[in-house]
């Protein structure tokens, strides 16, 4: 039964949910702007970028297009850092 999770095919799917978790998890302690920019950005974009090659594998491989859902825990930090230092190179940085 639990031999079949464990096969290789299967790993980066769980690396996936894996990240996805750990962004999780961080979103729920810190907010948006401290993962992104914050002493905690090296390894929140670290784990963006592993959840991104494992994303394109597992899509290109194995067709598994539901981990595109986990997109969303993932990038949410990415997307307002994005958009804050676009608000910023604008001269309309909180700051």
């Amino acid at each position: 039964m639990f031999r079949s999770v464990y096969r290789s095919g299967n790993r980066l799917t769980l690396v996936i949910l894996l990240i996805a978790a750990a962004v999780g998890a961080a979103l729920v302690r810190i907010d948006w702007l401290m993962l992104g920019l914050g002493p905690y950005f090296p390894a929140y974009w670290a784990a963006v970028l592993a959840w991104l090659v494992c994303v394109g594998l597992v899509i290109r491989r194995q067709r598994r297009w539901w981990v595109l859902v986990t997109a969303v825990a993932v990038l949410y930090p990415a997307a307002r850092v994005v958009g804050f230092l676009y608000e910023c190179s604008q001269k309309a940085c909180i700051f």
